[in-house]
């Protein structure tokens, strides 16, 4: 997992400059990142996909009052969505679509302190593949990196390698019923559709 996470550390925007290299999003089920972050005054509308042209498998649900935020990086300014523990974005399994098989999802958070909730799940009961921080420590059936600590950026990588169900749709911030959300910060976030290894 150490090799894996340096590795993915070069991939999150928020670290580099734009100019440096990026993902190959040919690769990717759906990335969302600072560019696609749509805003109604302070207050995220949408979350697009950087993956697929023309809005394909992006964030138009909106729950409660995520808000965009203007945050400095060694790249220079981008934005992050804030959650409150209240708020989510998601997409319906249709158009998001569905990942039944192995998977890899890779979060640049920042935890609120003493947050406990989900990061992401599905948004369909039978696809439902949550990530929760419980007594700070990830409840998930991935293989997780260790919990993100509060107050400080990190990336969070989990990967799916023997899924019980599979991820229907996409839920960001709250669970398939838009419950139980986590406080924190997300600058972006990659869905791989495939185990990705430590090499």
């Amino acid at each position: 997992m150490k090799a894996l996470l340096r590795n993915l550390a070069c991939l999150v925007v928020l670290h580099i400059p734009a100019s440096a290299a990026e993902p190959d999003s040919a690769k990717l089920h759906a990335w969302y990142r600072a560019e696609g972050v749509k805003v109604d005054g302070a207050s995220v509308s949408a979350w697009e996909n950087a993956a697929a042209p023309g809005g394909v498998r992006s964030l138009t649900r909106v729950v409660g009052r995520p808000q965009a935020l203007r945050v400095s990086t060694p790249g220079g300014e981008r934005t992050v969505v804030r959650f409150d523990g209240k708020s989510a974005l998601w997409a319906p399994v249709n158009p998001w679509g569905t990942v039944a098989g192995e998977r890899t999802i890779v979060a640049f958070v920042r935890v609120a302190s003493d947050a406990s909730g989900f990061l992401f799940d599905g948004s369909t009961k039978a696809g439902s593949a949550p990530a929760q921080i419980v007594a700070g420590k990830w409840d998930t059936s991935a293989t997780a990196s260790p919990a993100a600590k509060a107050g400080g950026w990190q990336v969070q990588i989990f990967v799916f390698t023997k899924p019980k169900t599979p991820l229907g749709g996409f839920i960001l911030g709250a669970n398939v019923a838009t419950k139980g959300g986590l406080a924190c910060d997300v600058a972006e976030v990659l869905v791989y559709d495939r185990a990705l290894g430590e090499a």
